[in-house]
Formats: C-alpha cells, sequence, structure tokens
C-alpha cells in the first residue's frame, strides 16, 4: 500500500504526497485549479501540467494522465522562471511600500500644517512653521 492508498490521509496529505513524488529540483510545483480557460492561461504564463502514465491493465500501452487532486492540477515551471518572478514581484511590492509610506508621511506633515519645514513622521523638525 503506497502513502496515497492511506484512508487516513486529508486533502492536505494527499496534495503533498503527490508533489513530493513528482518533485524536481529544476521546476517549481504547484496546484492550479482546473477551471474553464484557467489551465490555458497559466499555461501561457509558463505553466506545464505534470502527468503520469497510466496502464491499461493488460500489460499493452499506456495513456498519459494528468496528476489531480480533486479539482486541482500538479503543474510545473522551470524553477529559474519562478525564481525571477518572485524577484520581480518583491521589488514591486517594496517600491509599493516606499509610494505608500512617502504619502503617509505628506499625509502626516499636511495635518501637522507643515509644508516643507521639517518631517513630523519622522521626527525631524526645522525651526520654522509655515502656515
Amino acid at each position: 500500500m503506497s502513502n496515497l492508498d492511506n484512508p487516513e490521509m486529508d486533502y492536505d496529505d494527499i496534495m503533498a504526497a503527490k508533489a513530493e513524488k513528482h518533485k524536481d529540483p529544476k521546476f517549481h510545483l504547484a496546484y492550479i485549479r482546473d477551471k474553464p480557460n484557467n489551465l490555458e492561461i497559466q499555461e501561457m504564463r509558463g505553466y506545464e501540467p505534470v502527468t503520469e502514465s497510466k496502464s491499461d491493465g493488460k500489460g499493452g500501452t499506456t495513456a498519459r494522465k494528468l496528476v489531480k487532486v480533486g479539482d486541482l492540477v500538479l503543474a510545473k515551471l522551470p524553477i529559474e522562471v519562478y525564481n525571477a518572478r518572485k524577484k520581480g514581484l518583491a521589488a514591486r511590492g517594496q517600491k509599493k511600500m516606499r509610494g505608500l509610506a512617502q504619502s503617509a508621511r505628506r499625509s502626516i506633515n499636511q495635518a501637522a500644517g507643515r509644508h516643507g519645514e521639517g518631517d513630523m513622521a519622522t521626527g525631524e523638525i526645522r525651526s520654522e512653521v509655515t502656515k
């Protein structure tokens, strides 16, 4: 009996076991919802559905079958592409956070009546207050 045949496994355990079975250091694995157009969209983004061979039971031909858990399909993306996207998303997130911080600082300074004469948000205060 394989791990996947264990009746005590829950949905998350089954997903983890199937992903572990197809683990490859050259690829990032992710589960993708099998909804209309979603697989096609993810394929355009570079994901490739993971398949496995299934025997016909007669010792003859084998068919390729998607690795699925419920309505989720296991897919792979080259690790270089995944890391580049992850790095790009992190950089965009940092840029947004810097912009939010600058906007908050301006709002705090305007609320405090300071217009270019110090920075209440950071505690940097100059000698004059402009009204």
